[in-house]
């Protein structure tokens, strides 16, 4: 009953048009990935923000885009990130559907 009522209210969209949406959110986030870690240090100091920054190229590499957006988050903290680097993080997460975080970097860029 559920599914019925589901199917009549949602879109249908085919298969092919839902895979042409879902690598355009794709591009979108790595966008805003790519534009934080812009925002921050080229050469990180810290140990920990070294392999976070590696981590971040080898998940980014292989589209593991919440894991990349992770690393990045532990980079901005070791790094004291300016508000700007958290906004992106921000329209990232949002992109993904994953709005605690994205709460969480706009609390982040608030304070």
């Amino acid at each position: 009953m559920l599914i019925n009522i589901l199917l009549c209210v949602l879109p249908a969209y085919t298969f092919e048009e839902s895979l042409v949406n879902l690598e355009k959110s794709w591009k979108i986030t790595i966008t805003y990935l790519n534009a934080a870690r812009r925002k921050l240090p080229e050469e990180m100091v810290f140990l920990e923000a070294k392999a976070a920054e590696k981590d971040f190229n080898e998940y980014l590499k292989h589209n593991e885009l919440e894991l990349a957006m992770n690393a990045l988050d532990d980079m901005g903290l070791l790094s004291n990130a300016p508000d700007e680097f958290w906004f992106d993080l921000e329209l990232a997460a949002s992109n993904m559907g994953l709005l605690v975080e994205a709460k969480r970097f706009n609390r982040i860029r608030d304070t």
